[in-house]
C-alpha cells in the first residue's frame, strides 16, 4: 500500500503511536460530527431535488387543453387552458360538425356533415392520417382501439385502426341520430334523435323525436324513454348507473340504467338546454341554459325533492352552445360569440376566459403531461 499524504486527515478507532489520546478522543469525535453533519446535508438537498423534480412533473401534468370547432371559420383551434394561450389551428375545407379525441390523444376525429366526411388528424399538430365516411364516434373510458357509433340497423363498434366492424346492438330506427354517449366499461349506449336539415332541403314537415334509446351492448337489446320533449345533449355517469338528456323544452331528466330504463327524476328550466355531463366522480350533473351553467347533486330516487339543491352561475354573455368536463373535474363552456370560459361553480368564479372563432359548435377537452408530448 501506498503511503497517506501528511496533508490528509483520517479518522480510525485506534489511537495513533506518539499521539497523545485525550487529543486523538477530541478530534476523532469531531471529525465524525462532521462526517455525520455532511451526510444529513446531502439527504436534505438530495430530498428537496426530487421534491422540485416532483413538483415539476405535477405541474407538467397539470396542463388542460381544448379542442374548439369553429363552423363559421371552418377551422379548429388548440387552446393550453393552464397557461390561458391559444396554441395553433387547423383550417378546413368545410364547417366541422363534431370533435372527438381517443383517450390516448394518438387522434382527433372531425367530422364534417358537409360534405359527409370525417378528418382524423393529429391532436396537436393537424397533421392528416385518414379520411373516414361521416362517422362521430364515442369512446369508452380507456379503449382506443375502438369507437362507437350507430348506424343502420343498431349500433357498432368500429377498429381505430383498421376497417372492421361489429354490430352490438340491433334497432331497426337509428336514423336522424344525433347525440348520443357510451358508458366507460361499453355497457350502456344512449342516443338521441332529431332531424337536422343538414342539406338545406327545406324540410317543412320533418319527424320530432321526444325520447331517447337505451341500449344494453352486452344483451344487444335496446328500448325507446319517452321524455315527452326534444332531446338536444346526452351524458352517462363515470359510474354507469344514471343517463341525463338536456331537452329542447327546458327540461333534464335523469334515467337510471338497468332491465327497464326510466326516468326517476326531472329538473325544468325556462331555456333549451345545449350541454348536460357529470363531474367525475358521477356525483353532480352539470348543464347549461342560456348563459348560465348549472348543477345539482344526482342523488337517488328516494330522497326528497330538498335535497336536490341547483346551484348555478350566470356567466352573462351569449347562449352557451357546448361544454365539457374533464378528467378532473374542470368545466369548461363556450357560447356563439366565442367566448370560451373555464368555470369554478363551487366558487362561483370564471377564472379564465378567451376568445375563439364565432360560431363554435363543439368542444371537447383533456388532461395533458406535457412531458409527454
Amino acid at each position: 500500500m501506498g503511503r497517506r499524504p501528511d496533508s490528509a486527515i483520517f479518522f480510525t478507532n485506534r489511537t495513533p503511536v506518539g499521539v497523545d489520546n485525550e487529543c486523538h478522543r477530541k478530534y476523532t469525535a469531531q471529525g465524525l460530527a462532521a462526517e455525520k453533519t455532511g451526510r444529513v446535508v446531502r439527504r436534505r438537498v438530495w430530498i428537496a431535488g426530487i421534491a422540485v423534480l416532483l413538483a415539476s412533473a405535477s405541474s407538467a401534468a397539470e396542463h388542460l387543453y381544448a379542442w374548439v370547432a369553429s363552423g363559421e371559420a371552418e377551422r379548429v383551434e388548440v387552446l393550453d387552458l393552464t397557461t390561458g394561450e391559444i396554441l395553433t389551428g387547423f383550417d378546413l375545407d368545410v364547417a366541422p360538425t363534431h370533435l372527438s379525441l381517443t383517450p390516448d390523444l394518438e387522434y382527433l376525429y372531425v367530422s364534417c356533415r358537409g360534405d359527409g366526411q370525417t378528418r382524423v388528424l393529429r391532436p396537436f399538430t393537424g397533421n392528416p392520417v385518414k379520411r373516414l365516411p361521416y362517422v362521430h364516434p364515442v369512446f369508452s373510458a380507456h379503449d382506443s382501439v375502438h369507437y362507437y357509433a350507430p348506424g343502420l340497423g343498431g349500433v357498432f363498434r368500429y377498429e381505430v385502426d383498421g376497417y372492421n366492424f361489429e354490430q352490438l346492438a340491433y334497432l331497426p330506427d337509428t336514423q336522424n341520430s344525433y347525440a348520443y354517449a357510451v358508458s366507460a366499461d361499453a355497457r350502456w349506449f344512449v342516443y338521441a334523435q332529431r332531424f337536422v336539415d343538414w342539406r338545406g332541403q327545406g324540410i317543412t314537415d320533418a319527424p320530432v323525436y321526444e325520447r331517447v334509446t337505451v341500449c344494453n351492448l352486452e344483451q344487444s337489446t335496446g328500448q325507446h324513454v319517452t321524455l315527452g320533449a326534444e332531446p338536444l345533449c346526452v351524458a352517462i355517469s363515470p359510474r354507469g348507473d344514471y343517463a341525463a338528456v338536456g331537452c329542447a323544452n327546458g327540461e333534464i331528466s335523469l334515467i337510471a340504467l338497468g332491465e327497464d330504463p326510466a326516468v326517476t327524476r326531472t329538473e325544468e328550466l325556462a331555456d333549451p338546454v345545449r350541454f348536460v355531463g357529470f363531474t367525475p366522480d358521477g356525483g353532480e350533473i352539470l348543464f347549461t341554459s342560456r348563459d348560465s351553467v348549472f348543477a345539482t347533486r344526482t342523488g337517488y330516487p328516494d330522497e326528497p325533492p330538498e335535497s336536490f339543491e341547483l346551484q348555478s352561475i350566470q356567466l352573462g354573455g351569449a347562449e352557451i352552445v357546448d361544454g365539457a368536463v374533464a378528467s378532473d373535474g374542470s368545466l369548461v363552456v363556450v357560447d356563439r360569440a366565442g367566448t370560451l370560459s373555464l368555470v369554478n361553480l363551487e366558487e362561483k368564479k370564471v377564472p379564465l376566459s378567451l376568445a375563439v372563432e364565432p360560431g363554435t359548435n363543439d368542444i371537447v377537452v383533456a388532461l395533458v403531461d406535457d412531458a409527454g408530448l
